[in-house]
């Protein structure tokens, strides 16, 4: 549920002008960082995280939150997206 609230407030800060393309490719590539990271750990340990593995992505989920924040709320903006359905 985290992952697509995160990729949600990038998607409406893109679709707002709040970010920019390049602000939210890079917060996505954050994010499909960890989301391998879970992958691959999950894999290594046969299905669950430890405790230890849940830290750190609940640490580097935090980091992304962040970010998205610093992004969204910086003097850089875009032009809003057109909603081409009107």
């Amino acid at each position: 549920d985290r992952e697509a609230n995160q990729q949600q407030r990038t998607a409406n800060g893109l679709r707002s002008g709040q970010m920019t393309s390049g602000e939210a490719a890079r917060t996505n590539r954050n994010q499909a960082r960890v989301d391998q990271q879970v992958h691959n750990e999950r894999t290594a340990n046969g299905g669950p995280l430890t405790p230890q593995q849940k830290r750190q992505v609940n640490h580097e989920q935090n980091k992304n939150s962040r970010q998205i924040y610093r992004e969204k709320h910086n003097n850089n903006t875009a032009k809003p997206a057109r909603d081409h359905d009107r």
